[in-house]
């Protein structure tokens, strides 16, 4: 049995000139990210499949989309990080923070860590699988490919509260709560539209928004809520958005107010349909690796030949 184990490392050794087995930090995140199908596979994948389905609920819930509840958890995670400070970010802060008002909906959060809680151990922190989420969300939902990457660590207690971009903010908070976190305002057009290019608006949490309170009622950003694609960015442009953040009344308008606080110039070039994807790769990569300055991330090279199931006979 000696001789195959020994056989078997050295084996994974030489397909990879930058990753040994084992690597206790990040042989289990690395198996989490890229065994996603299979006889073998993780399991990751399953919460999200298919992209404009709610997989927890059993037999699905139409009213729900995990694919989009698992970007938004990943974003209002990570936009309470201080930029000057090196505090906050992609930390699963967000865990003690779900019953704040900035945070309305927090079911889509608790249930999403109720999923990851499955992968969660002493070797995977839940704030890295709040990024694999995204990742995992977008790239199955034919978003671009992003990198996934390991090493943060959990926070202990919850952020300072008022973070957070809600839909009654005025472009001036808007403005201010994106700088805090260390992104301008053509990265706040940007992280918006990518983020809000999947999903809707529940009417039970935001009636103010959809005019329809009832438990059921979602309504989806553009007319390909499950797709990622430009629409979000296209139909804002010609006037048949369905987008209540931007149609809604009474200054409950935050696309709106985000997409033409430029004049319209950043969203008019990501309705382009190559600039939005390559767009939203570039904007989503840095939210998710948006974390405290103490913290490291590393590389996940998936390995092609690894030991599996090992006994000593």
């Amino acid at each position: 049995m000696l001789p195959r184990l020994a056989f078997l490392a050295l084996l994974a050794r030489s397909t990879s000139a930058d990753w040994t087995w084992p690597n206790p930090a990040l042989d289990e995140i690395e198996d989490i990210t890229h065994v996603q199908a299979g006889v073998l596979r993780s399991g990751i994948l399953d919460g999200v499949s298919s992209c404009d389905s709610f997989p927890q609920s059993g037999s699905g819930d139409p009213s729900r989309q995990a694919s989009s509840e698992w970007l938004r958890t990943a974003f209002h995670d990570a936009i309470t990080h201080n930029a000057q400070n090196g505090t906050g970010g992609v930390d699963a802060s967000l865990i003690w923070e779900t019953d704040r008002s900035e945070n309305l909906g927090g079911r889509s959060f608790n249930d999403t860590f109720a999923f990851m809680m499955e992968f969660h151990s002493v070797r995977v922190s839940m704030s890295d699988l709040i990024a694999l989420a995204a990742y995992t969300a977008v790239r199955n939902c034919n978003g671009p490919g992003l990198v996934m990457r390991a090493g943060r660590i959990d926070a202990t207690e919850p952020g300072p509260e008022g973070g957070v971009p809600e839909p009654k903010d005025n472009i001036n908070k808007l403005l201010a709560k994106f700088a805090n976190a260390g992104f301008n305002q053509t990265d706040m057009i940007q992280m918006v539209a990518c983020g809000h290019t999947m999903g809707g608006v529940h009417g039970q949490f935001f009636p103010e928004l959809t005019g329809d309170s009832s438990e059921t009622n979602f309504v989806h950003f553009d007319t390909t809520g499950s797709t990622f694609d430009n629409k979000i960015a296209t139909e804002y442009l010609d006037g048949t958005t369905m987008n209540p953040l931007v149609t809604a009344r009474g200054g409950n308008n935050s696309d709106f107010a985000v997409y033409s606080s430029d004049g319209n110039s950043t969203i008019m070039a990501m309705s382009e349909p190559q600039t939005f994807f390559s767009t939203c790769g570039s904007i989503l990569q840095r939210m998710i690796d948006t974390v405290p300055s103490t913290v490291k991330l590393s590389d996940i090279t998936p390995m092609k030949v690894k030991p599996r199931r090992l006994q000593l006979k």
